[in-house]
């Protein structure tokens, strides 16, 4: 069950670990997705538009945030190793961003249009980081509560 699996998370740092984790939240949201879009299922296969799609066209790119718990602060790449990836080229429909939130892990689900138009608009405002894999990716930080508050969430329980 992912609620428990993530308190159980202590120190990640490699990309199976990684890998595994975005797997389990991915199911969790399709569970908790399924009953507004029937056969919403994972991707099969490398694919790098969305993540989830559903038999009704509803695609959804799903992020786990594990540093949101110590950064206190939503990532959302742009770029990585010198091209547009992350939101700058995703072709879902809505972004679903897994994070934590002072002591509870969240999730919010936003509309690609809406996530891509905030980050437009505050760009100057909103600080820039580089991380991921060796540092080779771009990303845009949030305060978690300004994210929760812009676009809502759902406590995962």
């Amino acid at each position: 069950m992912f609620p428990v699996y993530l308190e159980s998370l202590k120190r990640m740092g490699n990309f199976k670990k990684d890998l595994n984790t975005g797997e389990r939240a991915q199911n969790y949201i399709i569970s908790q997705l399924k009953d507004l879009h029937k056969g919403l299922k994972q991707v099969e296969g490398s694919f790098k538009d969305y993540d989830l799609v559903a038999s009704d066209g509803y695609t959804a790119e799903v992020k786990f945030d594990r540093l949101s718990e110590k950064t206190n602060r939503v990532g959302i790449e742009y770029e990585c190793f010198g091209k547009k990836s992350g939101i700058s080229v995703t072709k879902a429909y809505e972004w679903v961003h897994v994070y934590k939130l002072y002591n509870q892990w969240v999730y919010s689900v936003i509309p690609v249009t809406e996530l891509k138009a905030y980050i437009k608009n505050n760009w100057g405002y909103l600080k820039k980081a580089s991380g991921g894999d060796e540092g080779t990716s771009k990303m845009v930080l949030i305060p978690v509560q300004g994210f929760a508050e812009a676009f809502g969430f759902y406590p995962i329980i």
